[in-house]
């Protein structure tokens, strides 16, 4: 049999580099689920999800900068609220007497450019603070730096601040804002323009002009065409802060590993869908990665056990995604390698063999991941045979028995199990034990290349107990025993020399 090895899932690219493009979040069961440490202040932001979605601004301000990755403490977090606070007290003096919303979200863009934006309105440096991949919040308070996701993430707290009814816009490559009005009209904000408050997204926005550059060329942008608008997604400003947690800010160039695995998990606490469940499956792919070559098996068992809730709860799922099936089959695939090499061989097996069955048939890793259920039944297996415990080893394959006689690997490993139980039997000359455990296995894998070795020794065991009865001239026993030996191998030759030996001399 040839050795086997472990296989690993390959990192793969789950989100498209677009520049404002929000991926979906998920659901997890609990905030106690995460194997990442989670900041005092990021857990009493995740304590105002609901204020968060009812649209308070302070707690979206708390959601947007604990999205940007680089605000985990509640001194950092109340700095930049002063700073937002101390804005709207000011604003609030220049627009007094104004009933307006419509006039309030025209001023309070144009003042948001002028007081937090790089180049405000002045002149040759209008808009100098655009930056394609400045897509966090909390950066704006530090470098004036922004694009179309950061930039309305900001109006949107400014504009709760002043109980005006905004929304996130989110089109394939680009974000602005929607300013709802007291008549049920609505106005569009392109948050990235100190002038693109009001802008009318017609036709005539979205048509290439041959002589200048489009107006999402001029900012990095990939073009969004009129067909982008009319499909826009309209979020509320709770979903829009959770989907900037897949913004660039995020990516990998962008931010540090720790930074992004925490994100990942905590994007999945705050809403649904399958991206986020499989960015956050992916970290804990490299997690084993990592320690698995370091030999750290036993803080990976310790993450496993604090992210098995989550795990469980994408038991039966509805999202009916196979590569989020596909990448949860590799990481429940290594939980079992990680209790095997913690030596918690029963743990190990049955994690293994629940995750194998649990596999969907079109998953693009179903080979890989049952290879290593195989691997891992394997040296199972081998613990119990070192132990001397045959009945346990010859357990192991359980209900995977018949999948595993489908493979040559696996259909050896269990010929190796019951080899050696026989061989320890012959050793000891018990021979109804050999006869016993060779019966076992032929029954369960008849027509194997093994078989053949097995019947010898079946039939070698029954003559070696007949002649027992040789010793003592009990012919009628020896004769007994050899039938037997012919009902079970009609074509056994060794038995029926020998029954004919004795049916001679019976005759005699």
């Amino acid at each position: 049999m040839r050795p086997l090895r472990l296989l690993f899932l390959s990192l793969i690219s789950l989100f498209a580099l677009f520049s404002c493009k929000i991926s979906y979040a998920a659901n997890s069961s609990s905030i106690n689920a995460i194997w990442s440490e989670l900041t005092d202040f990021e857990k009493n932001v995740l304590s105002k999800e609901r204020l968060a979605q009812q649209g308070d601004a302070d707690a979206l301000l708390g959601l947007y900068l604990l999205a940007s990755g680089d605000i985990r403490y509640f001194e950092d977090y109340e700095r930049i609220l002063s700073s937002v606070n101390h804005f709207i007290k000011q604003f609030q003096l220049e627009i007094k007497g104004e009933t307006s919303n419509e006039v309030i979200g025209m001023k309070l863009h144009e003042a948001m450019h002028e007081t937090f934006f790089l180049g405000g309105n002045k002149g040759d440096d209008m808009g100098k603070g655009y930056y394609f991949d400045q897509s966090k919040l909390s950066d704006i308070f530090y470098t004036k730096r922004f694009n179309c996701i950061s930039s309305s993430l900001l109006y949107i707290v400014l504009a709760r601040k002043l109980n005006l009814d905004v929304q996130g816009v989110l089109l394939p490559s680009h974000a602005f804002v929607q300013l709802n009005l007291e008549d049920g009209s609505y106005v569009d904000v392109e948050t990235t323009s100190i002038n693109g408050f009001g802008w009318e997204h017609d036709e005539a926005f979205y048509e290439e002009d041959d002589d200048d550059k489009s107006w999402f060329e001029q900012r990095g942008l990939t073009p969004s065409t009129y067909l982008d608008y009319k499909n826009r997604e309209v979020v509320s400003p709770f979903k829009v802060g959770v989907r900037n947690m897949r913004n660039q800010h995020t990516f990998e160039e962008n931010m540090r590993y720790e930074s992004r695995f925490r994100i990942a998990e905590v994007a999945t606490l705050l809403d649904g869908g399958a991206d986020f469940h499989k960015y956050r499956l992916s970290f804990y792919n490299q997690e084993f990665k990592k320690m698995n070559d370091g030999l750290g098996h036993q803080l990976l068992i310790e993450m496993f056990s604090k992210i098995k809730p989550y795990l469980d709860s994408l038991e039966n799922n509805s999202f009916n995604d196979l590569e989020l099936e596909n990448l949860l089959g590799w990481v429940r695939s290594q939980y079992a390698y990680s209790l095997l090499m913690a030596e918690r061989f029963d743990e190990a097996r049955d994690a293994a063999i629940a995750n194998y069955f649990r596999l969907p048939l079109k998953i693009d890793d179903r080979e890989g991941i049952r290879i290593n259920t195989i691997v891992i039944l394997h040296k199972v297996v081998t613990h119990y045979l070192e132990q001397i415990n045959y009945e346990k080893a010859a357990r192991v394959f359980g209900e995977m028995t018949q999948d595993c006689l489908q493979d040559d690997d696996c259909r050896g490993g269990i010929a190796r199990v019951y080899g050696e139980w026989i061989s320890s039997y012959w050793d000891a000359k018990q021979w109804r034990k050999v006869i016993e455990t060779a019966d076992k296995y032929l029954k369960l894998d008849p027509d194997s290349q093994s078989s053949f070795v097995f019947k010898q020794n079946m039939t070698a065991a029954y003559s070696n107990w007949a002649n027992r009865f040789a010793e003592a001239s009990d012919w009628k026993e020896m004769k007994r025993i050899l039938n037997l030996c012919l009902d079970a191998v009609p074509d056994d030759e060794l038995c029926r020399g020998n029954l004919n030996k004795v049916e001679q001399l019976l005759n005699q």
